[in-house]
């Protein structure tokens, strides 16, 4: 099994958690990287690499409880970007800059 398959099934996992059991997690998650930071200033930490898949733990868990809230406050039948009411119209685009800068030479 790859990496690749082992991650999407942790995220899978994590998905099965309420947002109240996915906070309870967040925080023991912290205070088990609390716990290797002060063995690894110690010299006591064995496997570096815990820190960094600790790490990567708490913000997959905190990634997937922003998508969850966000999905349950978003209105009834949106997903995806449709979800996220959008207040200001898009930007324009260097091209569209670049031909209104134009027309107005133009003008003159």
């Amino acid at each position: 099994m790859s990496a690749k398959n082992k991650t999407t099934s942790k995220a899978a996992k994590v998905r099965e958690f309420t947002t109240s059991d996915l906070e309870v997690k967040i925080a023991a998650l912290r205070a088990e990287l609390l716990d290797l930071r002060i063995k690894q200033g110690t010299g006591q930490l064995e496997n570096p690499i815990q820190l960094r898949h600790l790490r990567r733990d708490i913000a997959r868990h905190i990634t997937i409880g922003a998508q969850k809230k966000a999905a349950e406050t978003a209105p009834a039948g949106t997903t995806g970007a449709a979800a996220a009411p959008v207040d200001k119209p898009a930007a324009k685009t260097t091209a569209a800059k670049a031909k209104s800068t134009k027309a107005k030479k133009t003008a003159k």
